[in-house]
C-alpha cells in the first residue's frame, strides 16, 4: 500500500528514521551545525530558565492548551492531526474559518495574502497565528505535499502537523518550517529537513562566521560522533538567503507570562519582527529609554483585557546590569494594586526593552497640568476622598519597595533561590509625579483611577548592613531630590524616598485644594526663592529646600540647609482653604501638617518611615471617628453647609457609597415630583408645617433638623418626625409625616423624610405601591390599616410570626422568594442601614443620682461603667441566663445580666457618646456580649421562657412560639450575613426597647415591651447578693 494511502504506525517510523540515518549523504552538502556535532559537552539552555525565566522558542511554549483540529477524514489514522489549534478561545466562534484547497490558486498567495504589514517597516510583514491555523490545516497540508512527494505525502504531514497539541507547543511539529519552504517555493526540499530531525523549535537559523546558515539550536535528535544533518547544499546561497529572510515573517513571538505567573525575558534575534499593529512614541525621549504606545496583534498575547500597551525601549547606550537591576526591581517589589505589573521583557538583538499595561489616565504630572473642576464630574468631597485613598496606597507600595521581606511570601512572583533575595530594603530613587500613573481597572473600586508606582530603573535593593546612606549623585530630578542627595553629603537612604513623596503629596493637595493656577503660583514661588548667602551669580532652582552660605564656611559647601519658605507658606494656605469656620481639624488639615512635621524634614533620620506614611488615614479615622472632607474652593458649584454625616435618617446613612452626589443631583435637578412613575400621585399629607421643597443652598438646620432618628437629648425630648406610605381608602397612595413625642404608641417606623422617601422611589425606578408590594407580597393592600412597619421599619416582631399568610419560617428557608423576612428584601434592603460612624461629640460627664434606698452607693466614671458592664454581661455563661429568665420572668428588676443588657442599649440608643463609646472603641467586646444577651431583646415572656436554646429554630404545635430568637439574633450577628442591615435590626429591637412603647400594648398586654426607663439605669453589676455597685 502505498504511504499516503495507509497510517504510519509506530514501528514503521522508527524503521522510517533509522533508514535515514544509515543512508550515506551526498560530499557536496553542508552540515545544518557545521563543526558542531562532535561537541557534545554543550548543554542548551532550556527554553525557560527556572531561575532567569528567559524564552528562546518566541513563546511557542506559552501557548494556551487548545482543542485539536478536525483530523484529515480521507485517511484514518490512529492519531489524529491536529494542525496548530484555535489560539483565541477554546471554542472561539471568531476564528477564521479553515481554507480549503479547492479555494486557492496556491498555498504561497494565500500566504502572502495573509500577511500584516510591519508597522516599522512598510517593506516587512509577518504572518499571524491565526492565519496560519486557518490556511495550514492538515488536509491542506497533506494535499500541497502530495505534488512533491507523492509516495510520502501522508508521512511528510504527519511530521509537519504533528501528533498532539503538545508537539506543536514545544516546537517538534514543523509547521512553520513548512510555510517556510513553500514562501520560498523550496517545499521539495522538505525531505532533507525531515531527515535531519530538523522541526520548528530549531528556529531560527542563523549566519555563522563561514557565512553559512546554521540552527542557533544545537541539541539535535540522538545521533553516533561524526554524522551530519545535511539540509543546504554549498551551491545553494540563494535558497539560504530566502530561508534567512522568509523565516522572520513566521517566527513572530507570541507574548504571555509563563505558567506560574513570572515574567518571560524573550531572547529574540535581531531581525525579529514584533507583532504590533500600533506603535507610537509617548511624551519627549529621555537620557535613558523611550516609551512607546503599542497594540499587539489579538493572535499573539494572552492580555485580552488589554487593548494597549506600554513599550519601555531602553537607549542603545543602557548597559545590560542596568537592564538587569530594573527586571530584578520590579520582580522583587511586593505585588499590588499601587504597584505596576510587568508583562514582558524583549531582548531583540542589542535592543532592550519592557512591556507594561497602559496607563489610559497618563501620570499624575499629566493629570496636573488640567484643572480640577473640568476634569472630575463628581463632587470635590469625593474627589479628595480619592485623593486621601490614593495617597494610601502609593505610601503602602513605597513600603512594600522599602521594605521586601518576607522574601517570598506576597512576592510578584515566584522566587527559586531565596538566596538570591537577602536585599530586602529599596530605595525607589525616582520619586516624582512623571512615575506615578493613572490606570482604570475593572476590578477598581474608585471610578477615578488608581495610581500607581513605575519606572523602576533607579530603583535598587539592599542588605540590612548597606541600606542607608548610599552614594546619593544619581539622576534624580533635581526638583524632587532630597537634601542628602548631592555629592557633599553622607548618602541617600529610604528616608530620600519620604521625602520626594512629601513634595509630591504638597503639590497634589495644592492642585486639589485650590486647583492649577495656585498649583503653577506654587512651582513659581519655589523657583523665585533663593538661597541665602549665595556669592556668585543668582542661582534659581526649582527646589523643596534651600541652602544658607557663610563667609566662615567652605566656599561651594552650604552651611545649613532649610525648608523654603515658599513650601511652609503653601501648606499654610491649603490648610486655611479647607479649615471650617472655626478653624476646625480634619483629615485633610491633619495631613497637611502630618507632611510638614513628618515628611518634609531636614535631617533624614528625623523622617517618617514609610509604614507610618502608609497608616495616616487609618490612625485619623480612628482620632476623629469620621474623616470629614470640606468643600474645597475649585467647586464652581453653589456652596453647601448641609452635613450628610450629621444625619441620621434611613436614606442618609444608607451604603450609598455616592450619596452625598446623589442628593445634589436631587436637590439641584430633579423637582419635587408632581406625578410618580407610572402615573401613581404623590399628596402630601395633614402636616404642613414646612415645606417639602429644599434648595441646596440652604443651611443644615433648615432641613436636617426634621430628620434626626438618634439624638443627644434625653428621651423626654426625644422627636422622631416619621413618615409612611399606605394605600387609603380610594387606593391612592400617600405619603405622610408627622412628629411624635416618646410617650405616644405609634412610632413604630424608622425614621425617614418625605423628601428621602421621593428620592427612593425616583432613584429605583419604583411606585409606591411597587415598594409596597415588595414587602408584603404582591396585591397585597394594608395589613392593619395603613401599616408602614414592614415598609420603613426594619422589624416589627409582632407581624413577623405572620404576614400575609406566610409564617416567618418560610421566609427564613426561601431566601429566594421575595417574601417578607429582612433577609429576602431586594428594591431597598438598604432602608435598613444605620450609621456606623458619627460626628466626634464631647464626652457626656458622669453624674451622681441620689437613691431613694439607704445604702452605699458608688458613682463610676462613664468608661468605667461601660467596661464594667460590657466585662459582667460577657462573661455570663448561657445557662445562668436561662436560670435566671425563669426566675424573673415577672420580676424585671431582678439583679441579672438581663438589667444589665436591657440599661446598656438604652443608654445606647439615647445619647450618641454612648453609641460612639461601645460601637468604635469596645467593639469586639460589645459582640461578645450581645451573643450572649442579644436574643433576649425584646420579646414577650412567652418567648423567653418557651425558646429551647437550640442552634437553629423549631416548630412546636405546642409551644406558644414558633421562633428561636436567640439563634435568629445570633444569625443576625453573623459575619457572613451582610453586616449593614444586621446592625440596623440589632438598633431598631433596642431602640423599641428604650421607647417602651408598642402600638399594640394594651391593658391585657401591658408588658409587651418593657421600658428601659422602668429600671431607673440603675444596672446592678456584682452578684445577687452585692448592691453596692449603682450609678
Amino acid at each position: 500500500m502505498p504511504p499516503e494511502k495507509r497510517p504510519l504506525d509506530t514501528m514503521e517510523a522508527g524503521r522510517f528514521v533509522a533508514r535515514f540515518q544509515e543512508t550515506k549523504q551526498p560530499s557536496n552538502l553542508l552540515s545544518l551545525n557545521p563543526g558542531l556535532d562532535q561537541d557534545r559537552t554543550f548543554k542548551r539552555p532550556r527554553l525557560m530558565s527556572d531561575q532567569s525565566s528567559r524564552i528562546y522558542d518566541y513563546g511557542g511554549s506559552l501557548l494556551p492548551d487548545r482543542p485539536p483540529c478536525t483530523p484529515i477524514e480521507r485517511t484514518p489514522q490512529p492519531m489524529s492531526l491536529i494542525g496548530i489549534g484555535q489560539f483565541h478561545g477554546a471554542e472561539s466562534t471568531n476564528a477564521p474559518a479553515e481554507v480549503q484547497l479547492d479555494d486557492l490558486q496556491s498555498m504561497a498567495d494565500r500566504l502572502r495574502n495573509a500577511m500584516e504589514q510591519h508597522v516599522l517597516d512598510g517593506t516587512k510583514e509577518f504572518l499571524p497565528l491565526g492565519q496560519l491555523r486557518r490556511i495550514c490545516t492538515p488536509a491542506n497540508v497533506l494535499e500541497e505535499l502530495k505534488g512533491p512527494f507523492p509516495q510520502r505525502a501522508q508521512e511528510y504531514a504527519d511530521y509537519v502537523c504533528g501528533k498532539t497539541f503538545e508537539e506543536f507547543r514545544k516546537g517538534h511539529s514543523a509547521h512553520k518550517l513548512f510555510v517556510i519552504l513553500v514562501l520560498t517555493k523550496e517545499l521539495d526540499k522538505l525531505h532533507r529537513f525531515v531527515e535531519a530531525q530538523v522541526c520548528d523549535r530549531h528556529l531560527p537559523f542563523i549566519w555563522d562566521g563561514n557565512n553559512k546558515l546554521r540552527s542557533r539550536e544545537r541539541e539535535l535528535v540522538s545521533c553516533q560522533p561524526g554524522e551530519e544533518r545535511p539540509c543546504f547544499l554549498e551551491n545553494e546561497k540563494n535558497f539560504m538567503r530566502c530561508f534567512y529572510r522568509e523565516q522572520w515573517q513566521v517566527l513572530v513571538p507570541f507574548i504571555s507570562k509563563i505558567n506560574n505567573g513570572q515574567v518571560g525575558e524573550y531572547e529574540l534575534g535581531a531581525d525579529t519582527i514584533m507583532p504590533w499593529t500600533f506603535h507610537q512614541l509617548v511624551g519627549n525621549e529621555s537620557g535613558f529609554s523611550q516609551v512607546f504606545k503599542v497594540k499587539i496583534h489579538k493572535d499573539h498575547h494572552t492580555f485580552d483585557d488589554h487593548e494597549y500597551f506600554a513599550l519601555k525601549v531602553l537607549n542603545s547606550g543602557t548597559k545590560q546590569e542596568d537592564f538587569q537591576q530594573e527586571l530584578y526591581a520590579l520582580r522583587k517589589t511586593p505585588s499590588g494594586s499601587h504597584v505596576i505589573d510587568l508583562f514582558a521583557t524583549f531582548k531583540v538583538g542589542d535592543e532592550l526593552s519592557f512591556l507594561f499595561p497602559w496607563a489610559k489616565g497618563g501620570s499624575l504630572a499629566d493629570l496636573m497640568k488640567g484643572e480640577p473642576s473640568q476634569l472630575f464630574t463628581c463632587s470635590p468631597m469625593v474627589v479628595v476622598k480619592w485623593v486621601a485613598e490614593q495617597c494610601e496606597g502609593i505610601a503602602q507600595g513605597l513600603h512594600g519597595i522599602h521594605n521586601a521581606d518576607p522574601p517570598i511570601k506576597g512576592r510578584r512572583h515566584p522566587v527559586t533561590n531565596p538566596q538570591l533575595w537577602k536585599d530586602n530594603y529599596g530605595i525607589h530613587g525616582d520619586v516624582k509625579p512623571d512615575n506615578i500613573l493613572r490606570f482604570f481597572r475593572e476590578e477598581s473600586s474608585h471610578e477615578l483611577g488608581e495610581l500607581t508606582w513605575s519606572d523602576f530603573g533607579m530603583t535598587k535593593f539592599h542588605t540590612e548592613a548597606s541600606r542607608s546612606r548610599q552614594p546619593g549623585n544619581g539622576p534624580l530630578s533635581p526638583t524632587y531630590a532630597s537634601p542628602e542627595h548631592n555629592a557633599y553629603s553622607h548618602g541617600v537612604s529610604r528616608r530620600s524616598d519620604i521625602w520626594a513623596l512629601g513634595c509630591v503629596f504638597t503639590e497634589l493637595l495644592t492642585w486639589i485644594i485650590r486647583g492649577k493656577e495656585s498649583h503653577e503660583e506654587y512651582r513659581k514661588a519655589r523657583l523665585n526663592e533663593q538661597d541665602v548667602g549665595r556669592r556668585r551669580g543668582s542661582w534659581r532652582e526649582d527646589r523643596f529646600f534651600g541652602k544658607t552660605f557663610g563667609n566662615d564656611g567652605i566656599p561651594g559647601i552650604p552651611k545649613n540647609l532649610f525648608v523654603k519658605k515658599s513650601v511652609l507658606q503653601c501648606i499654610e494656605d491649603n490648610k486655611k482653604a479647607v479649615s471650617g469656620a472655626g478653624n476646625e481639624v480634619d483629615y485633610l488639615t491633619e495631613f497637611l501638617d502630618f507632611i510638614r512635621d513628618r515628611m518634609l524634614v531636614i535631617d533624614g533620620d528625623k523622617r517618617a518611615a514609610s509604614a507610618e506614611v502608609s497608616q495616616l488615614r487609618k490612625r485619623a479615622s480612628n482620632r476623629t471617628e469620621v474623616v470629614e472632607y470640606r468643600e474645597v474652593a475649585y467647586s464652581d458649584t453653589a456652596s453647601c453647609t448641609m452635613g450628610w454625616f450629621d444625619c441620621y435618617c434611613a436614606f442618609c446613612a444608607g451604603p450609598f457609597h455616592d450619596a452625598y452626589e446623589l442628593w445634589t443631583v436631587f436637590l439641584e435637578k430633579w423637582t419635587y415630583p408632581d406625578n410618580w412613575p407610572d402615573g401613581f400621585p404623590l399628596f402630601e399629607g395633614d402636616y404642613n408645617d414646612s415645606s417639602p421643597y429644599v434648595n441646596i443652598s440652604e443651611t443644615d438646620g433648615e432641613f436636617w433638623d426634621s430628620c434626626v432618628c438618634v439624638t443627644h437629648e434625653s428621651p423626654e425630648t426625644f422627636v422622631s418626625p416619621e413618615c409612611y406610605v399606605g394605600p387609603d381608602t380610594d387606593g391612592v397612595f400617600r405619603i405622610s409625616s408627622w412628629g411624635r413625642e416618646l410617650d405616644l404608641r405609634e412610632d413604630d417606623f424608622v425614621p425617614i423624610h418625605k423628601t428621602c422617601l421621593s428620592f427612593i422611589c425616583r432613584h429605583n425606578g419604583i411606585t409606591p405601591r411597587e415598594l409596597w408590594e415588595s414587602f408584603y407580597g404582591d396585591s397585597s393592600e394594608g395589613i392593619c390599616g395603613p401599616d408602614s412597619d414592614g415598609l420603613i421599619t426594619c422589624v416589627d416582631y409582632y407581624h413577623m410570626e405572620k404576614r400575609n399568610d406566610h409564617e416567618f419560617a418560610s421566609a427564613l428557608q426561601d431566601r429566594k422568594t421575595k417574601l417578607y423576612s429582612p433577609e429576602s428584601m431586594e428594591e431597598c434592603n438598604w432602608l435598613l442601614a444605620r450609621p456606623t460612624l458619627l460626628p466626634p461629640l464631647k464626652p457626656l460627664q458622669p453624674s451622681t443620682i441620689e437613691m431613694a434606698s439607704p445604702g452605699v452607693r458608688k458613682v463610676f466614671g462613664v468608661q468605667e461603667l461601660l467596661d464594667a458592664i460590657l466585662g459582667y454581661v460577657a462573661d455570663v455563661p448561657a445557662e445562668v441566663m436561662e436560670e435566671e429568665l425563669k426566675q424573673s420572668q415577672d420580676d424585671f428588676d431582678a439583679p441579672s445580666a438581663i438589667v444589665a443588657a436591657k440599661a446598656l442599649l438604652s443608654l445606647t440608643q439615647v445619647d450618641r457618646w454612648f453609641y460612639h463609646e461601645i460601637v468604635t472603641k469596645r467593639q469586639s467586646l460589645f459582640l461578645e456580649a450581645a451573643r450572649n444577651f442579644g436574643w433576649m431583646l425584646p420579646f414577650t415572656p412567652d418567648d423567653w421562657s418557651d425558646s429551647k436554646w437550640a442552634n437553629d429554630w423549631s416548630k412546636n404545635s405546642g409551644s406558644k412560639s414558633h421562633i428561636d430568637w436567640r439563634a435568629h439574633m445570633l444569625a443576625c450577628l453573623n459575619k457572613n450575613t451582610p453586616h449593614v442591615r444586621n446592625r440596623w435590626r440589632f438598633h431598631r429591637m433596642a431602640v423599641q426597647f428604650a421607647r417602651g412603647t408598642s402600638r399594640f400594648r394594651n391593658e391585657k398586654r401591658p408588658d409587651w415591651f418593657w421600658n428601659a426607663g422602668k429600671l431607673g439605669f440603675r444596672p446592678d453589676l456584682g452578684p445577687p447578693t452585692h448592691k453596692e455597685w449603682e450609678l
